[in-house]
């Protein structure tokens, strides 16, 4: 009996998730960013950053934690990071399987960025098992993330 064939992910999909991922501890500063820029303008007295219009409460911290937590742009890097973050959660990281340091060799190490041959050489794996490795954690994340 033969394995079902998993059908292709859109390449369109495929670059969103990987560019995701590149961008994870970025995306982790922006939520700070972004919540500090309603804190700051909930003390200027009108809450321009979040686009709500709403007038100040005079600082009252529960109106800042409902405006930080029905903020979209929070909202949406909050789903991404969780996302990609329980799947780095679940993912190996032994000799034979170095999911991690895959990552951080191909997405998150940018002053020398290596080929998939020149991880394979530093993983200590084969070329074909970085490609299957790579695959795997970009389906993950968009399964995680509704995305396929």
């Amino acid at each position: 009996m033969t394995k079902p064939k998993r059908e292709k992910m859109p390449r369109e999909t495929y670059t969103y998730i990987e560019s995701e991922l590149s961008n994870y501890h970025r995306s982790i500063e922006k939520i700070d960013k972004l919540k500090l820029a309603i804190i700051e303008s909930e003390r200027r007295g009108m809450d321009e950053n979040a686009g709500l219009g709403i007038k100040s409460t005079g600082g009252a911290p529960l109106a800042k934690a409902i405006l930080i937590d029905e903020d979209a742009r929070i909202e949406r890097l909050q789903t991404l990071i969780s996302g990609i973050g329980y799947v780095l959660s679940i993912l190996p990281n032994t000799k034979s399987e170095p999911y991690h340091d895959l990552i951080q060799l191909r997405y998150w190490e940018k002053r020398r960025r290596l080929t998939m041959e020149g991880i394979a050489e530093q993983l200590h794996i084969s070329r074909a098992t970085v490609f299957r490795m790579k695959n795997r954690i970009i389906y993950a994340i968009a399964n995680q993330l509704g995305e396929w």
